[in-house]
């Protein structure tokens, strides 16, 4: 077993229920001599220990060299993951098959090629396209078989054209669904690494990129999966050119798509929870809040019907889409009830799930719980978030977060009047989204306006305000600057300081 990492044995061992738990006694205890070996002392010493050092485990076993505790750890997880996939295997279908063509495998190299035929033949073909390529392995182990051996499958009129047939089918399935996952993975991996388009140049890279991959809706239609993953190309495709009502059109249609064909709830809503989440999205984007809450009722009736169903990886992920967009659904209403209960809540499960989650994902939360604060003219505690974003050691990992977060610093001092550190950070800050490549008028209008604002101790500056409010607002139509709106309400919080009101205020008032 190659996993000999504490921490990885650590994890696996928490993420085990009371079931699993119990089955591995049962299992590893099957056989007399197993009783009270190493692998077996350290499982019980972990599961009633999890927050302990690995150094407490290793003086626990003692005495046993530095190379038998290697030796017992990696034991231990390779007979953990043998004990959970005989529990799979009588709930999950893949498991199945692959426990039955695995057997078949077995047989036939004993020269059992009967046997083994009789076992394949007993694997029905699946409706689920995620198993395409798993039937396609049976397929073609049953041609193997037939080609070199003579079978009582000859006396059956068209078996072998409908074998042939079958295979056939299946490797155009699973050739045109592996060529649209790749490309999927290639445009979201274009936006991860250049972002949102800043420019016609952007966009022209972006078009002729995208061209060139993407086939035509009629290749793909032979496939759902495949289909789906046409939908959500596009989806990257138009978000990060800030076409975000093509990007609505297109997520919906992937998941209305799911929802016809009977897939979402059986086959993937790992998936399926994806396409609601870039709904969500680009509906909040397009500040559609008719929209926004259609879908997110639809999302929640979905939850409350199918959450007993998730497994694990399921719940990480409606954790990241769900409370994305309970937030957002609190932003884009402008109504904050229970914040402070939602804010305990969320750091709670952040802190329980920290080393399961992506850093990105912990990253927007506390910038939307920032932005929320600062909205609600709760400065102070708008800085602990927008602090803990700015002094994370990885300013790459998404240096757009990094950027707008510290321009948003200064535009919260600079609402608690401290000028002076305003002014003694705007160079950097300006430094940031250059270096970033980030910077674009509006960022350039707000960085101008707190330089001058400071300068005034925020004194007299009614002329300043409407002026900026009126060349921000004009950016709000142009294709590329347009994107600074989605990282916060620039223009509002401009009329909050000539009303001295909070944002969240000013937007109640103007309906």
């Amino acid at each position: 077993m190659p996993i000999a990492k504490f921490s990885a044995l650590q994890k696996l061992i928490s993420s085990l229920t009371k079931a699993e738990k119990r089955h591995f006694v049962l299992y590893v205890n099957r056989l007399e001599s197993n009783k009270g070996v190493l692998f077996v002392r350290l499982f019980n010493l972990m599961e009633n220990n999890e927050e302990r050092a690995e150094a407490f485990f290793f003086k626990k076993l003692q005495p046993i060299t530095k190379a038998q505790f290697l030796y017992t750890k990696r034991h231990l997880y390779s007979q953990l993951l043998k004990s959970l996939r005989l529990v799979s295997t009588t709930r999950s279908e893949t498991f199945k098959i692959r426990q039955k063509l695995d057997y078949a495998d077995m047989l036939y190299s004993r020269g059992l090629y009967y046997e083994s035929l009789a076992i394949l033949n007993t694997i029905k073909e699946a409706e689920k396209e995620s198993l395409h390529l798993l039937h396609l392995e049976v397929a073609e182990l049953k041609k193997k078989i037939e080609s070199r051996h003579i079978t009582r499958s000859r006396k059956n009129r068209n078996r072998m054209e409908s074998l042939i047939e079958q295979s056939n089918r299946l490797q155009s399935l699973t050739n045109i669904e592996s060529n649209l996952s790749g490309i999927s993975l290639e445009v979201q991996g274009l936006y991860i690494k250049w972002g949102f388009a800043k420019n016609e140049r952007d966009t022209l890279i972006y078009q002729v990129y995208f061209k060139s991959k993407i086939p035509s809706y009629e290749y793909v239609r032979p496939s759902i999966q495949a289909t789906v993953l046409w939908h959500q190309s596009h989806v990257w495709f138009h978000y990060m050119n800030l076409n975000f009502h093509y990007t609505y059109r297109h997520a919906m249609k992937w998941v209305l798509l799911m929802e016809q064909e009977g897939t979402a709830f059986h086959n993937d809503p790992d998936l399926y929870m994806r396409g609601y989440h870039y709904i969500l999205t680009s509906c909040f984007y397009l500040n559609r809040e008719d929209k926004y809450l259609y879908w997110y009722q639809k999302y929640k009736l979905f939850r409350k019907e199918h959450m007993d169903t998730f497994n694990p990886t399921t719940l990480l992920l409606d954790f990241c889409y769900y409370d994305n967009a309970e937030i957002n659904q609190m932003i884009i209403r402008n109504r904050y009830p229970k914040l402070s209960d939602f804010r305990e809540s969320l750091e709670a499960k952040i802190l329980k799930l920290s080393d399961k989650l992506d850093f990105h994902r912990i990253l927007m939360f506390y910038y939307k719980l920032g932005m929320i604060y600062s909205y609600r003219g709760e400065y102070e505690m708008a800085l602990e978030y927008f602090n803990k974003i700015i002094d994370q050691p990885d300013k790459q990992l998404r240096n757009d977060i990094f950027s707008y977060a510290r321009l948003i610093q200064l535009m919260c001092h600079y609402r608690i009047n401290n000028f002076n550190l305003v002014l003694n950070l705007l160079p950097s800050v300006r430094a940031t989204f250059e270096n970033n490549n980030r910077m674009n008028a509006v960022v350039e209008q707000i960085i101008s306006f707190l330089r001058r604002g400071s300068n005034a101790l925020n004194f007299g500056i009614q002329n300043m305000i409407s002026s900026s409010v009126e060349k921000v607002e004009a950016q709000r139509s142009h294709q590329y600057n347009k994107v600074a709106f989605l990282y916060y309400d620039f223009s509002t919080w401009l009329l909050s300081i000539g009303k001295s009101q909070s944002i969240e205020r000013i937007k109640k008032d103007l309906g």
